[in-house]
């Protein structure tokens, strides 16, 4: 789960024909959406999503409806998803397996990425991924721009990741990933408030109110 980051100062017309721009300019105005989209998400004190995923596996022919929840504040969250909750307070990371009645801590010096936290996720291009503007579309009627990402190691399992970016709040509203084994993840933003007031608890596990769940300390 990895943070979202900086911006420059580039600025293109987007009135042009996708036919009409080179692959450089796709790529310079993908890098202007995705950067102007990292300096919103910074500077937002809090964040609150729901979102829904659907995974298409193509190998069985079957897909899968899930929903999810997650808060975050500066490099804290709280993460509701598949039946387990997990919480990063800043130093120590807890998921609860809920129907399991079963809480796992560990150390987040000890899982990297954990420690990050989700809000770099949405950095990743900066790191690792090429970039490139495919069209503009609209959702409901909000006014959107598609960004393809495709990663530079080729041995990765992932072969696309295209984000969906309001071009007016510069927010996710969609993302799906594509991978090679023939699964796709489509992710729906269902809801996005910023800047609520969350207390710190709430990115810890309160081992007090849930007695019956096993506390498994593993640091």
């Amino acid at each position: 789960m990895k943070n979202i980051f900086a911006i420059i100062a580039v600025l293109f017309s987007l009135s042009l024909s996708a036919y009409s721009q080179t692959e450089e300019e796709r790529t310079e105005i993908a890098k202007t959406y995705l950067d102007k989209m990292s300096s919103k998400n910074k500077g937002y004190s809090t964040i609150k999503t729901s979102f829904s995923v659907t995974i298409d596996n193509k190998q069985n022919n079957s897909k899968t409806e899930l929903k999810g929840d997650l808060s975050v504040k500066g490099n804290k969250y709280k993460l509701d998803f598949m039946n387990s909750i997990t919480f990063f307070d800043g130093s120590t990371i807890c998921t609860w397996l809920v129907e399991d009645k079963e809480a796992n801590i560990t150390d987040a010096e000890e899982n990297p990425e954990a420690m990050i936290g989700p809000m770099q996720l949405l950095g990743a291009y900066d790191k690792g991924y090429k970039m490139r503007y495919i069209d503009d579309m609209k959702i409901d009627s909000h006014n959107c721009v598609n960004i393809d990402l495709y990663p530079i190691d080729h041995k990765t399992n992932i072969a696309r990741v295209r984000l969906t970016i309001d071009k007016d709040t510069y927010t996710i509203r969609r993302i799906m990933q594509q991978g090679k084994d023939g699964t796709s993840y489509y992710v729906n933003v269902d809801s996005f408030k910023t800047n609520l007031s969350i207390p710190d608890s709430e990115f810890s596990f309160d081992a007090q109110a849930h007695p019956d769940v096993e506390v498994v300390d593993m640091r």
